[in-house]
């Protein structure tokens, strides 16, 4: 018992450094992963190694060896991506935003709590954030996608959202009452506006609804704060909440394409490593 109890901790523990890494938005190095961790550079690096022998790391030479998400890592991800049909249905109009706007569209889906990051459109000229990679999952008020999935909801769902979000942090956390003003701004302009990647980027977020107006995703649009025109204030933003709503149109023309495999879960049972 005392050996199957001391190989599981030592599996949970490769497993936390497999999170961290998957979780930053820049390879990290042993030091990094160690200080992080609260635990020696060399019992961070042994674990580190391990994962990339099973691939589901890899080394980036560019930051100078540190480790990033390796290609069993990335086939897991995209192998789970394929169960949300609604990604292939909302990519033409992703690419559709990201060309209009000359900036970067993504999709991210409702899981639990979190929003989570399904597909990205890139234009030829922008500079992509890494603050919200494909794959991964944030706080809905951490970002604005998540923003644009949680204005939506109904008044009970916002609630138990921050009773929930108050259970796993110490320390105060703002209330749903504190953010009703700013929802009620959202959902009478269409859209979720923000800042990301410490102020670099600007970004809106625009739900995506079902026939019976519940949120289920949302499209982002990104693009770095030097732009000429800020975002929110751009004349072909009228463009891009048509374009949503062609999207939405499509999906409502086939309910199956809204269907969320992980809907069945309660939601306060799902929880994304965030760092």
């Amino acid at each position: 018992m005392a050996s199957e109890s001391s190989v599981t901790v030592s599996a949970r523990f490769v497993f936390s450094v497999l999170r961290l890494v998957a979780a930053a938005d820049k390879p990290l190095g042993v030091t990094a992963i160690s200080r992080h961790l609260n635990v020696p550079v060399n019992k961070a690096y042994r674990a580190a190694v391990t994962l990339v022998d099973a691939g589901y790391l890899s080394r980036c030479p560019s930051s100078g060896g540190g480790f990033q998400s390796g290609p069993v890592a990335e086939q897991l991800v995209y192998a789970a991506f394929q169960q949300f049909r609604i990604r292939a249905a909302v990519a033409p109009y992703l690419r559709q935003i990201a060309t209009s706007a000359d900036a970067t569209a993504s999709l991210a889906v409702r899981i639990g709590w979190y929003s989570v990051t399904l597909a990205l459109a890139q234009s030829g000229a922008n500079v992509v954030s890494r603050s919200h990679r494909v794959g991964q999952g944030k706080a809905l008020d951490s970002d604005v996608g998540g923003l644009a999935i949680l204005a939506w909801l109904p008044s009970d769902e916002i609630r138990e959202f921050f009773s929930f979000k108050s259970r796993q942090r110490s320390g105060p956390t703002p209330s749903a009452s504190a953010h009703q003003k700013h929802f009620a701004v959202f959902r009478r302009v269409g859209f979720a506006p923000g800042l990301v990647n410490n102020k670099q980027f600007q970004a809106l977020g625009m739900p995506l609804r079902d026939a019976k107006g519940y949120p289920v995703a949302s499209i982002k649009v990104e693009a770095p704060v030097s732009r000429d025109t800020p975002l929110q204030t751009d004349p072909r933003l009228k463009e891009w909440l048509k374009i949503v709503s062609q999207a939405e149109a499509t999906l409502k023309s086939n309910t199956d394409q809204f269907a969320m495999p992980f809907a069945f879960l309660d939601s306060n049972d799902i929880h994304f490593a965030e760092f």
